[in-house]
């Protein structure tokens, strides 16, 4: 139970709006705004979840589930800022000159009624193959000596005109159609990049935002394995190699010798 913000959250949010202040002139977060965040971040430390009602409850009613959420729908907080102020704070706190950025993806599983979550979709289940509604999360890791923590994330949403083509593609494969009398794949539409291009996305905006942050190494699962993904991906972070799958069993060369990629000291 608490009914006011902890002393050392509220002293984060505090220097959160200074940081904000000083990367987007005149975006500092208001005093309204401070004490609304301050008080979020407890009940999150407090009730284990992100849940208005669960806020209230154990906030013993000093803030009330509608200004909860009407601040979250409408105030004008610099959503777009915060997480890379917060990001250049803890860098600046533990003093981390360089690192290793890890993109990956994961599913989670929603109502199968959802109809207003923010890129639901139908997702494949690797355990089932079967499918399940649920959202795709793209996101990046930044990996030190000291600290591991997330720097940036994004929503990965199919694109409809792609999937009803593959669908029935598909179809007319199992139909015994050929390929010159199958429809053509429709072309690519920006407003749905793929899982690749979202994970490029936060490599480039977490270096555009921390440009004297050194990168050693990105590293990334085996969907991410393509020369384009690799190539692009040491451009953006400015980095000498990508690694997306390795054996214990290959040999990689490491500042002219060659070694066993389970001894190659990457990290």
């Amino acid at each position: 139970m608490f009914s006011d913000a902890l002393p050392f959250a509220s002293n984060y949010v505090c220097e959160l709006s200074d940081e904000l202040h000083r990367r987007y002139a005149g975006r500092s977060l208001g005093k309204t705004q401070q004490g609304w965040l301050s008080y979020c971040l407890t009940g999150l430390l407090l009730t284990g979840s992100l849940c208005w009602a669960a806020f209230e409850r154990t906030g013993l009613g000093s803030y009330r589930v509608g200004a909860l959420s009407w601040m979250f729908r409408s105030s004008k907080l610099p959503w777009s800022g915060l997480l890379q102020a917060s990001v250049s704070l803890l860098l600046r706190w533990h003093k981390l000159p360089q690192g290793v950025l890890v993109a990956d993806d994961s599913d989670h599983r929603r109502a199968k009624s959802t109809t207003c979550i923010y890129g639901a979709h139908q997702v494949f289940d690797k355990k089932t193959s079967g499918y399940f509604n649920g959202q795709c999360l793209i996101f990046l890791i930044l990996v030190t000596d000291q600290a591991t923590f997330q720097v940036g994330v994004r929503f990965y949403r199919p694109d409809p005109a792609q999937r009803a083509w593959r669908q029935e593609n598909a179809r007319l494969i199992k139909a015994g159609i050929q390929a010159a009398d199958r429809p053509k794949a429709p072309a690519l539409n920006p407003d749905y990049p793929g899982k690749a291009e979202r994970a490029l996305s936060l490599i480039e905006e977490f270096c555009t935002n921390h440009p004297d942050f050194i990168v050693k190494t990105v590293l990334a699962d085996a969907f991410f394995g393509t020369r384009t993904f690799m190539d692009a991906a040491c451009a953006k972070a400015k980095c000498t190699q990508t690694i997306s799958q390795l054996h214990a069993d290959q040999l990689v060369v490491f500042r002219g010798r060659k070694m066993s990629g389970e001894v190659a000291p990457f990290v």
